[in-house]
């Protein structure tokens, strides 16, 4: 399968970006998936998620599996290939989310070529305007995807596709061996210290 990892940035997260980066460039290395950036601008959530949705459309035409992580994302598990997670019968992977605010996750997502992303992405769009007020438009379209049923996208118990570092929710805490950590909910400057500790000791500074 013809693979790529896709990042997203802008100035209110470069320091993280360029933390997290050769995390991910290590990944795709290890693959062979090729790596993506774009630099947007974060400030229009409303206008970003149409830029996202018409860059994975044309992507969709070359690449089998496209890899959305976000840029809190660390791969912890360099040797699982995304393959592992691609099930043909599906056009969308995901998360659940575990510790409350939202059923769902989107910051790390497989998009996987076919009819089926394309009414993923689709349903997602109509969604649009109804949670246009939203901060997190995307995630909070999938939410409601989720709540009718949607059976195109496949939501992953959370520690399967990205574990977090909150002891308290025992169900998504990262343990070693986990395929990815996701750094969540916390600002830029937190988040960047977090990862950073876990970087350079391989320890995580916990949430409890």
């Amino acid at each position: 399968m013809k693979t790529c990892i896709v990042k997203n940035h802008s100035a209110n997260n470069e320091k993280l970006y360029q933390l997290t980066l050769p995390n991910h460039a290590a990944y795709a290395g290890v693959h062979g998936y090729d790596l993506l950036s774009f630099n947007w601008d974060y400030s229009n959530m409303t206008t970003l998620v149409w830029r996202g949705q018409a860059l994975l459309r044309h992507l969709l035409l070359e690449y089998d599996v496209i890899c959305t992580p976000g840029s809190d994302v660390i791969f912890t598990d360099l040797q699982k290939p995304l393959s592992f997670f691609a099930d043909t019968d599906y056009g969308a992977i995901m998360s659940l989310e575990d510790i409350g605010g939202s059923p769902v996750n989107n910051d790390l997502m497989l998009w996987l070529r076919g009819e089926k992303v394309i009414r993923v992405l689709d349903r997602m769009a109509t969604l649009w305007g109804s949670v246009k007020d939203h901060p997190w438009v995307a995630q909070q379209s999938l939410n409601i995807m989720r709540a009718e049923g949607n059976t195109d996208v496949k939501f992953l118990p959370c520690r399967e596709l990205q574990s977090t570092p909150v002891r308290s929710f025992p169900k998504s805490a990262w343990q070693p061996g986990d395929f990815a950590i996701h750094f969540l909910a916390m600002g830029n400057e937190d988040k960047y210290r977090r990862c950073e500790h876990f970087l350079r000791t391989g320890e995580v500074l916990w949430r409890d």
